[in-house]
């Protein structure tokens, strides 16, 4: 077995070119030269402080994180990405 850390981009081209056998990734890109195969579903979660308002909401939209200093995924990372995506329409729609 040969595992290391490196970004999704770098582990679907090697699999795509068949420089490793399988790779493993948190969010699966659509690529047509590659089968994606669901291991888990895993919630993506958001930890707070216990005193911080949101932390006593049951569920959060991204949109309720607009204007909030928060740590997240590198830029490049695919939820980052996404989370990007959503959070510029709702700003769009405001």
């Amino acid at each position: 077995m040969c595992t290391w850390n490196t970004g999704a981009d770098q582990v679907i081209e090697d699999v795509a070119d068949n420089v490793m056998d399988i790779g493993l990734v948190a969010y699966p890109a659509r690529d047509s030269r590659l089968e994606v195969v669901l291991l888990r579903k895993d919630p993506l979660v958001l930890i707070a402080a216990p005193e911080h308002p949101i932390a006593r909401e049951g569920k959060v939209s991204i949109s309720a994180l607009n204007g909030l200093k928060f740590v997240s995924f590198d830029a490049g990372h695919p939820h980052a990405q996404k989370r990007s995506t959503r959070s510029s329409r709702t700003t769009k729609s405001k």
